[in-house]
């Protein structure tokens, strides 16, 4: 469990099923449709080919890193977050992470240790770092992107919406 730039969160290795799994159960989530952060846009794109479009390629250069999600695949979006830490996981593991916020689903997210510890078991989490308490910020957007601009999912903080409005004005 890591501090993330919008509240803590719990992060695994994409090709962990083990790892996602009990990410799951300790959220109590059935859905497995996930946020990845990745090390950089060339991670994501030897990962997953719809990132290597033209389209892709420019919208992410003008939002990463930072707190935007671009969508990859049905149940897949990404983000090369702000936070050097987590790029740098990303990277010494050698490929993207699934994140999601450390809380129990349907819960409001948690800024501080005690504030995950009071909705999940945190003896069932490898590692806990804890980053002290977190300002309240807006999740990240999500994003689709296609040929003809962008379709914005998830609204995020003010000054990435103007970002990706411009992209393709």
């Amino acid at each position: 469990m890591l501090p993330s730039e919008s509240s803590y969160g719990l992060f695994t290795p994409i090709r962990s099923a083990a790892g996602i799994k009990r990410i799951l159960v300790l959220k109590g989530r059935r859905d497995t449709k996930f946020t990845l952060v990745a090390s950089s846009l060339a991670q994501v794109q030897k990962f997953f080919p719809a990132a290597r479009s033209k389209q892709f390629t420019r919208a992410a250069q003008a939002v990463w890193p930072g707190p935007v999600s671009l969508v990859v695949s049905r149940r897949m979006s990404v983000r090369v977050p702000d936070l050097p830490m987590l790029r740098d996981l990303a990277q010494a593991v050698g490929q993207p992470l699934v994140a999601t916020s450390a809380n129990q689903a349907g819960q409001p997210a948690a800024y501080s240790v005690v504030q995950v510890g009071r909705q999940i078991d945190l003896t069932q989490v490898d590692a806990v770092v804890d980053g002290g308490s977190l300002p309240r910020r807006k999740p990240s957007a999500v994003v689709v992107v296609t040929e003809a601009g962008v379709q914005v999912l998830r609204e995020g903080p003010a000054h990435v919406n103007r970002t990706l409005k411009r992209i393709y004005e």
